[in-house]
């Protein structure tokens, strides 16, 4: 089993566009290869979208120095840290080589010129690949959560961006049933390489509880808070929703999604200066109409109608 993709360039500057050049080139044309994710035309439709907002609202609050992106694909996340905060220093990480080396091309040749910021990057599974004496002010993470199946080799195509390999450590029981699993080894590995203050963001589906993602965190040692909430629309729907389906009906659970109409719902909020919990709190008992299992997705889009999901943005504080 195998997810290809031939994409050489992709023009990604409207991603930036809501924040000021400083450090950043423009216009943004980032390199990708074989095994590098697809970014979305629209880019309000990405969940990067959703992460730089959260990396605005924080920069407001925090001194951010040394920022990991952790699992970049093409690089565009740690763009997006260097342009918003004021760095000395970023780190890139992912699975694969070739990945990495792609993303750090991406950021080298888009930093202006006298922009002073130290890159490293390692190849490995979620901390394990960093040194050990290495510490971060932010750590950004939006990790791939379905177990890999027998038939899937992460090297091939960019099965590395939607499959886990789960052989990595033990996970609580109920942490493992809504397939958080990729998440929970992270928080684990990265709060000792936190400095005091610092904090990850969990990019999330939606699809999961948000009580569930604040115990999460809060397994882990961390505080949570929800800085950033939105709905946009499923992206390669024939690949996730099958295997949310079956996991609905192994555990016993059901996870959330959303008819295309909960995202304007939610624009609309947030063009009233919501953000956060408190756009939540606004839009929850509307969008509720809307909301529908995996199972009622996939069917959904098996009839040819597009789903919508949540996204968290959880910054969780050491």
């Amino acid at each position: 089993m195998t997810i290809s993709l031939n994409v050489k360039n992709f023009d990604a500057s409207e991603y930036l566009a809501p924040y000021e050049p400083k450090r950043v080139r423009r216009p943004i044309y980032l390199k990708f290869n074989e095994n590098t994710c697809p970014l979305e035309a629209d880019s309000q439709e990405s969940v990067l979208a959703s992460g730089f907002r959260a990396f605005a609202r924080l920069a407001l609050r925090m001194n951010v120095k040394d920022f990991l992106a952790l699992g970049t694909g093409n690089g565009l996340d740690a763009l997006g840290a260097i342009e918003i905060f004021d760095l000395d220093s970023v780190t890139i990480t992912d699975v694969l080589p070739e990945i990495v080396a792609a993303a750090r091309e991406n950021v080298e040749l888009h930093l202006e010129p006298g922009t002073k910021v130290k890159i490293y990057d390692y190849v490995g599974s979620l901390l394990s690949c960093i040194p050990a004496e290495q510490k971060f002010s932010l750590i950004y993470e939006n990790l791939p959560v379905l177990q890999k199946p027998q038939d899937v080799d992460l090297k091939e195509g960019i099965n590395s961006t939607i499959f886990f390999d789960r052989e990595q450590g033990e996970v609580p029981e109920i942490l493992d049933s809504y397939l958080l699993g990729s998440h929970y080894l992270c928080l684990q590995q990265a709060y000792e390489r936190l400095y005091p203050g610092g904090g990850v963001i969990t990019g999330i589906s939606g699809r999961v509880p948000l009580e569930i993602v604040f115990n999460l965190h809060q397994t882990c040692g961390y505080t949570p808070e929800l800085i950033v909430f939105d709905v946009k629309i499923q992206s390669a729907p024939e690949t996730i929703l099958p295997g949310y389906s079956q996991v609905e009906e192994e555990k016993n659970i059901e996870f959330k999604y959303y008819a295309t109409e909960a995202i304007a719902i939610v624009e609309a909020a947030r063009r009233e200066g919501l953000e956060g919990q408190e756009i939540l709190n606004a839009v929850k008992s509307d969008i509720e109409h809307y909301a529908m299992s995996a199972k009622e997705a996939w069917h959904q889009v098996r009839k040819g109608k597009k789903i919508a999901q949540g996204e968290w943005m959880v910054f969780g504080k050491r």
